[in-house]
């Protein structure tokens, strides 16, 4: 029997627009907007992060902790950002200018298939 995605807390909407730094150190200050916020499998945060920036959230948060089920943390996101992927191009003719062309996402998943899920958690 396979286990079950982790379930934790999640903003819902972690976004540019949603990250409060600090204006002269560029420090994070906090994460508004909550509405949106559930119970979820944590790496859904990231299905809004452009796929060559996920390294660097995914880094701040395990220096402060590691996500549940941290060893699996590259797969589901690459998992959750192909879902994404196919559900905007799926639907590309609901939101307009804002959907990504599939053939470039493909190009960024696979990028992301060889960079990012072979670095693993680190410690």
């Amino acid at each position: 029997m396979q286990a079950a995605d982790p379930v934790a807390l999640r903003h819902g909407d972690v976004n540019a627009a949603n990250i409060l730094v600090h204006e002269s150190t560029g420090g994070f200050l906090a994460l508004i907007d909550w509405a949106g916020a559930g119970w979820l499998d944590p790496v859904w945060d990231f299905a809004g992060v452009q796929l060559d920036a996920v390294p660097f959230p995914l880094a701040g948060h395990r220096t402060v902790a590691l996500l549940p089920g941290d060893g699996t943390v590259e797969a589901r996101i690459f998992w959750v950002q192909a879902q994404t992927r196919l559900h905007t191009a799926l639907h590309s003719d609901q939101v307009g200018n804002h959907a990504v062309p599939l053939a470039r996402g493909i190009r960024q998943l696979r990028r992301f298939a060889d960079e990012g899920l072979d670095a693993g958690p680190k410690s």
